[in-house]
């Protein structure tokens, strides 16, 4: 196809209908579309017929662009790939001759991966007045490490080679009682870090199973279950025993469990805090404090929580601080609870940065062939193959209806998947992680609560079906693959709506040598503002998207217009109806008390 249908000059209304003249320009408009993909040289290209087959003529391609048949496209059931032939070139190969392709991936999902997390050559340690430290003593192997026998046991169980960077300097510092801050990627081995020396210093000092000596907060129900796990599974067989407590499930269970005696408290802030003002737990004997996840704690606005939280612990502690950025927000919270505080950082987290062991894939798509292209991607990484128990998979909307919708689609085109949202009941969520981990499904439809410190091994692929606008998403997101030395694919389906989040994953990309195609390049060049999120439209927001009414800015609002209030206070149209009728009742109720006072 090397040329347009239509001339390229504007086209005139001489003789044309308006509902002619608008489809004309349509027309033009998609053909001008196809003509720019026909130069993108990573992706397969698909003859028009077979993208329309109802686009013989001109009258027949008009019935095609219906606006039922479009909406009927946008709903398009899945279709299956027929052949590995028949995907594009690129997703067969790796991105370096060392890298496994994702078909060799589906078979093996330890093909090219090696024992031991990526090493980053940018480490840093600081002491309390921020000044650098050489030649730091770390430990690096586990026999160096001052951990009582039996935790030494379960490591070599584990048969992890060696400690990963953030164990290897954290661990001296905080078997020293040091407050200390590590940040790091996710994925890279943060759980053990804080976990091995609060364990060590129960056992050394034989604190019994009563009130929690340890406490870790963690942002979500799914990294608190996580911890959880790996503590039972290094404590359990030298007698540590750990209680995780969450919103979501009884809370009768895990109060008895509390009351029965444990070392170790893990859990949200929520439901700590629910039993905090309940009078249910004490938390005078915690010596040892662990924030796993600070950075998304403030981000889901933990903080009053917290605080809360770390009021009734004794200011005579020992505190850690896990995080995979150092915005502003944690460093003053870490400023206000650490005490001198040390920090371990490895790489630079100043930028945002994805994982060497992830090849990154942008496909450029449209509404019409987004849920086929899925498709493809799934079958090639053989996610779609129930036959086949390797492979594993995570695909990422942006609302829990579309993770609903999308997992409903697969399912019905044998795709074994289900589907996890904050909608979801615990037991649920519970039930479809645990069909991930021993392979009774092969993918997960989530949202972002599967984001973070979310680890599943197997995964091979994450998919970006809705791609966020904010890049630190992206590379949590991310993150769910190419875990422990693995190596992993994401890939991200972008549209024209979603082209204004490509500059920051360009970013990305590049930072680990990624090849970005002229294509992608040029999209980002071309792509306007974020479309304005729901909280915006509701808030009057909405920019040019139509409507009566004048937002803030002065332009239209649409049906979620802002007006200003009785008190001058500027809120969305419904929030509007809803002062303006308590204005009236108001004004109702001083008339009645004036007529009253008259009498």
């Amino acid at each position: 196809m090397t040329g347009s249908f239509f001339p390229s000059y504007p086209p005139t209304s001489n003789g044309l209908t308006p509902d002619q003249l608008k489809m004309l320009q349509f027309w033009q408009a998609q053909s001008q579309q196809m003509q720019n993909q026909h130069c993108q040289m990573q992706f397969q290209q698909y003859p028009m017929q077979q993208h329309f087959p109802q686009a013989q003529t001109f009258s027949a391609a008009h019935q095609s662009f219906s606006p039922a048949s479009r909406e009927a496209q946008r709903d398009q059931v899945l279709e299956p790939v027929k052949s590995a032939q028949d995907l594009p070139h690129a997703m067969n190969a790796g991105s370096a001759k060392d890298f496994p392709s994702m078909g060799d991936l589906a078979k093996d999902t330890a093909s090219g991966g090696r024992s031991g997390t990526v090493q980053d050559n940018e480490v840093s340690i600081l002491d309390p007045s921020g000044r650098a430290i050489n030649n730091f003593v770390r430990y690096s192997t586990f026999e160096e490490t001052p951990f009582p026998e039996s935790l030494k046991a379960s490591l070599s169980r584990a048969g992890f080679p060696a400690p990963s960077q953030i164990q290897q300097y954290t661990w001296p510092l905080a078997m020293q009682q040091r407050d200390t801050i590590g940040v790091a990627a996710t994925g890279s081995g943060k759980t053990l870090a804080f976990l091995l020396p609060a364990f060590a210093y129960i056992l050394e000092r034989r604190i019994p199973s009563d009130d929690p000596a340890l406490l870790v907060l963690a942002p979500t129900r799914e990294l608190a279950i996580q911890i959880d796990e790996e503590a039972r599974k290094f404590g359990k067989p030298s007698g540590i025993r750990t209680t995780c407590c969450y919103g979501g499930a009884p809370k009768h269970e895990q109060l008895a469990d509390l009351r029965s005696g444990t070392h170790s408290l893990i859990g949200t802030p929520g439901r700590i805090n629910d039993f905090l003002e309940a009078g249910q737990v004490r938390l005078d004997k915690v010596v040892k404090l662990v924030l796993d996840e600070a950075d998304r704690m403030l981000d889901m606005g933990f903080e009053p929580q917290i605080r809360k939280i770390l009021a009734k612990v004794p200011r005579q502690r020992h505190s850690l601080f896990f995080t995979a950025t150092w915005p502003p927000s944690i460093r003053r919270l870490a400023s206000e609870f650490l005490s001198e505080p040390y920090r371990v950082q490895i790489g630079n987290r100043d930028e945002l940065k994805g994982n060497q062991d992830i090849t990154q894939i942008i496909k450029p798509c449209n509404m019409g062939n987004k849920n086929t292209i899925l498709m493809q991607v799934l079958q090639q990484a053989g996610v779609a193959d129930r036959s086949n128990s390797a492979g594993k998979g995570i695909v990422f909307c942006g609302t829990k209806r579309m993770c609903d919708q999308l997992a409903d689609q697969l399912r019905r085109n044998g795709v074994p998947c289900a589907s996890i949202h904050g909608d979801k009941g615990q037991r649920e969520r519970e039930q479809a992680l645990g069909d991930l981990r021993s392979a009774r499904i092969k993918l997960l439809v989530a949202t972002d609560v599967a984001a973070r410190g979310l680890d599943v091994k197997g995964i091979t692929i994450v998919v970006n079906y809705d791609v966020p606008s904010n890049t630190e998403d992206y590379v949590h997101r991310i993150g769910r693959t190419g875990r422990a030395g693995q190596k992993g694919y994401a890939v991200a389906l972008i549209t024209d709506r979603d082209a204004h989040a490509l500059r920051g994953i360009i970013q990305v990309m590049k930072r680990t040598n990624q090849e970005v195609p002229e294509e992608v390049q040029r999209m980002a060049s071309n792509a306007g503002p974020p479309p304005p999120s729901g909280r915006e439209l509701r808030m009057g927001k909405g920019g040019s998207f139509g409507g009566k009414g004048k937002g803030k800015s002065g332009s239209s609002g649409g049906s979620y217009s802002s007006y200003p209030d009785s008190r001058g206070m500027h809120t969305g149209g419904r929030d509007c109806s809803r002062s303006r009728s308590r204005d009236r009742r108001r004004n109702r109720s001083r008339s009645r008390r004036r007529r009253s006072d008259s009498r």
